[in-house]
């Protein structure tokens, strides 16, 4: 059909030879809550080395600083939010390649005793 055709074509023009299998994860990042104050650590590891994860939320890419702590250890990929508050609680993404793993983070006032 006409329309394989066109799908194969599409590939075949990238500029980057692209492996046989894009690269995949092997672990999804789990939803967490937090307290504000504290951090959320979330965990991704992918089927091959090397590989470019990105952390994004609300479609922008996540850059390491003071708020965000981002690490690749090979296969593994780390995420940490800092200093968690409101704004943080919302939902994330892992992009790899065009695979993308949503996950959120949801932040919690921690439950005072109410004096009396």
């Amino acid at each position: 059909s006409q329309a394989t055709g066109r799908a194969e074509q599409r590939s075949s023009e990238t500029t980057m030879p692209e492996p046989k299998k894009p690269a995949g994860f092997t672990k999804k990042p789990q939803s967490q809550a937090g307290e504000p104050g504290g951090k959320a650590e979330f965990v991704a590891e992918v089927d091959k080395p090397n590989v470019k994860v990105k952390w994004q939320k609300g479609g922008k890419d996540l850059l390491a600083g003071p708020k965000y702590t981002i690490k690749a250890e090979g296969k593994k990929h780390t995420l940490v939010i800092n200093d968690l508050n409101k704004q943080d609680d919302s939902v994330y993404m892992a992009v790899v390649g065009t695979t993308k793993e949503k996950f959120e983070l949801q932040v919690k006032e921690p439950v005072k005793a109410v004096p009396q």
